[in-house]
């Protein structure tokens, strides 16, 4: 029965952010396509894993346990935790989000590439999670429901707003953006990922307390990503639009809010 309690605790919180991304979306996605997706994420599980070994097998530099030894070294740290958990995670779950969803025929909103990161991202933090807390108990489960999944949705949603950017431009022709959007795409979720990770592996007060003030902004940021984005209806078409309001443009400039257009 406890064991049970404790696979409850770790899908819980999963299973809330994904029924509230998921009820954002206007034009609701197969239901066999997003449990495709979060399939997906818990084999980038296996992939960040094999992807993980290699690297420490080729510098050991990046062996997980020098972390405990060097935790005070704060660049060793921030190189490890950028290279080693960061942008090795990130970029295993962006392989499956890419190759399953971008010439998908359901990819027709701006919104969906949010929804396809995120479930692909739960995936990957739900199997995780089952593994800290049923070997760890309730106190690390309460831990991870407040910061380690939401953290996951957050990278998940600066991931799936640059991917939609990128399938935007590489629409209208413009397959020079399309690339740098990509690139974003991995590089920057990669990025507050590794800043989650050195902040919480610090063991330093103060910048625990500034991980503190990191995950709210985040969180604030994603909530407002998510929220814009739902509401826009956007179809991936040949027209132009306003991807602040949603609007059809024809210039540089969105005549119903005033936002600049990027080709």
């Amino acid at each position: 029965m406890y064991y049970i309690f404790l696979f409850l605790l770790a899908i819980i919180p999963s299973i809330i952010i994904l029924t509230i991304i998921y009820r954002k979306d206007k034009e609701k996605e197969p239901k066999k396509l997003l449990l495709c997706l979060f399939a997906a994420g818990i084999l980038s599980c296996f992939v960040t894993l094999f992807l993980s070994n290699n690297l420490e097998s080729i510098f050991p530099f990046f062996n997980s346990e020098n972390v405990k030894l060097y935790t005070k070294n704060y660049i060793y740290l921030f190189v490890y935790c950028f290279f080693g958990i960061g942008l090795i995670e990130e970029f295993s779950k962006w392989l499956f989000i890419y190759n399953i969803t971008w010439n998908n025929k359901n990819f027709d909103h701006i919104y969906d590439s949010i929804v396809y990161s995120v479930f692909v991202s739960l995936g990957f933090a739900t199997f995780e999670n089952i593994l800290y807390v049923m070997t760890e108990g309730v106190r690390v489960a309460i831990l991870r429901s407040i910061f380690s999944v939401p953290g996951h949705a957050s990278f998940a949603i600066i991931m799936g707003y640059y991917i939609g950017m990128a399938k935007l431009t590489s629409i209208k022709g413009n397959a020079t953006l399309s690339k740098k959007y990509k690139v974003l795409s991995i590089i920057l979720p990669a990025l507050v990922h590794a800043l989650f990770d050195f902040l919480l592996f610090s063991n330093n007060l103060f910048l625990l307390l500034i991980f503190l003030i990191f995950i709210i902004y985040i969180y604030i940021k994603a909530i407002k990503k998510v929220n814009q984005f739902s509401r826009i209806e956007v179809n991936l078409d040949d027209k132009r639009y306003c991807i602040m309001c949603g609007k059809v443009v024809s210039g540089n400039y969105c005549s119903n809010c005033g936002a600049k257009i990027e080709d």
